[in-house]
């Protein structure tokens, strides 16, 4: 079983990755596209705090993944 803190390294890899690929650079921008606040993904990319279900469930319709994915629990 995986610690909180791989959960968390892994997501925001994942979300830095999917986020190069949508060409994305700002997080202000995410954060108009998914009505996520700006803050609360700054917190994320930081590595203070994970994402709540509802904002892994917005992230993962705009990035057209799984949760699961997003958590790194599949390929």
């Amino acid at each position: 079983m995986r610690t909180i803190s791989e959960i968390r390294d892994k997501f925001v890899e994942i979300l830095r990755e999917l986020m190069y690929e949508k060409g994305i650079t700002k997080i202000t921008f995410l954060a108009s596209e998914t009505g996520i606040p700006r803050t609360t993904i700054s917190t994320w990319m930081s590595k203070k705090s994970v994402p709540q279900i509802d904002s892994l469930d917005k992230l993962a319709n705009y990035f057209n993944v799984t949760t699961d994915f997003l958590l790194g629990r599949e390929n």
